[in-house]
């Protein structure tokens, strides 16, 4: 596990933010923080919610 997928497993813990603010908050390349998230997904060690923009409140989970 490297730093990027670290600090996503964090975040994800203490606040469930989107990748977009794990960028920001530790000022990463956003592409950093979404290769770094897909490995963790791929790995199983991560979920991934998406929510549709027509219906916010419709969450999948994959």
């Amino acid at each position: 596990m490297n730093q990027t997928e670290y600090l996503i497993l964090e975040f994800a813990i203490r606040f469930s933010p989107t990748l977009t603010q794990v960028a920001q908050e530790e000022n990463l390349f956003y592409s950093d923080v979404v290769n770094a998230a897909h490995h963790l997904f791929q790995n199983g060690d991560i979920l991934a919610s998406l929510y549709s923009r027509e219906d916010p409140e419709k969450e999948e989970i994959s």
